[in-house]
């Protein structure tokens, strides 16, 4: 396993000292570039002065029309062919975050009556299919699919329905612990069953009180991630040893990534909380 961290965690910070504190606080990755996501050049200085590894890109999109779709495989062209630049493998993908959802991401764990059609996701698998061949064909990246809050692959039933219609071999799965817990997911029951679809992961933790009181207040996501309710790992609910134990039970070799949505401490000291508590489980 190989540990990394999200550079979005140092938010207004220039990664040229995102990525320098990032490696003393003891990862070997990051999940982008955060400012330097337009200079190529000063990316790659930065991070071999650091020792550090992109572990993947993010890019978000509308995979579910056939409207976008060209335009959203253009786009994830030239994310990955920056990336690719970067000597990256793994890009990472997601459904869009809608208005509609995000306000009440969180409130229906058991299931929602207002997701896709059926056409919809019939689109949404075609467009992953298709990206997933751009990215290895042309880029020789691999495509992962991440789960998030407020679009419409969130709950437990949404991501099941997403592995049933893509392929295994070239969609694969990068699921937010964090993420998963808010929507009412087993983070360890849901690695499990996918694991062997799993080689990047996201280890987020969160304050279970916070959330409960969230969601029966029926509040909106963006002002949970702003309370503070995604927290440093090991100071939440999400039983992050039971999931680190599940992928060692894989066996799993590809990157762990650190990744909080919002800090009220300095970056670093919340990457060296979760740092040093990965240290406790012997990663």
């Amino acid at each position: 396993m190989r540990l990394g961290i999200a550079a979005r965690l140092w938010s207004g910070v220039p990664f040229t000292v995102a990525a320098g504190q990032a490696a003393e606080a003891g990862y070997q990755g990051v999940e982008g570039v955060g400012d330097l996501a337009r200079d190529p050049r000063l990316a790659r200085r930065v991070l071999r002065d650091a020792g550090l590894t992109v572990t993947g890109g993010a890019y978000a999109a509308n995979w579910f029309s056939n409207v976008y779709r060209e335009i959203e495989l253009d786009q994830i062209r030239r994310a990955a062919e920056f990336y690719a630049g970067l000597d990256c493998r793994h890009l990472i993908t997601a459904s869009l975050q809608v208005p509609e959802r995000l306000a009440s991401a969180g409130h229906f764990p058991t299931g929602r009556n207002d997701g896709l059609l059926d056409e919809q996701w019939g689109y949404l698998a075609d467009s992953l299919g298709l990206a997933a061949y751009l990215c290895r064909r042309e880029f020789d990246l691999t495509l992962h699919f991440r789960n998030q809050p407020g679009s419409y692959v969130e709950t437990g039933d949404e991501l099941d329905q997403l592995a049933a219609l893509t392929d295994p071999s070239s969609v694969l799965l990068a699921p937010d612990t964090g993420y998963l817990f808010y929507a009412g997911v087993d983070p360890v029951a849901f690695v499990k069953r996918h694991r062997a679809r799993i080689h990047y992961l996201t280890l987020k933790d969160v304050d279970g009180r916070l959330r409960d009181e969230h969601l029966a207040k029926r509040g909106d996501f963006e002002t949970f991630v702003q309370q503070g309710g995604f927290c440093e790992l090991g100071t939440g609910d999400v039983e992050l040893d039971a999931v680190v134990e599940a992928l060692r039970a894989a066996p799993f070799d590809g990157w762990l990534v650190v990744d909080q949505d919002h800090t009220s401490r300095e970056p670093v000291a919340s990457a060296q909380i979760s740092r040093d508590y990965l240290a406790g489980l012997g990663l």
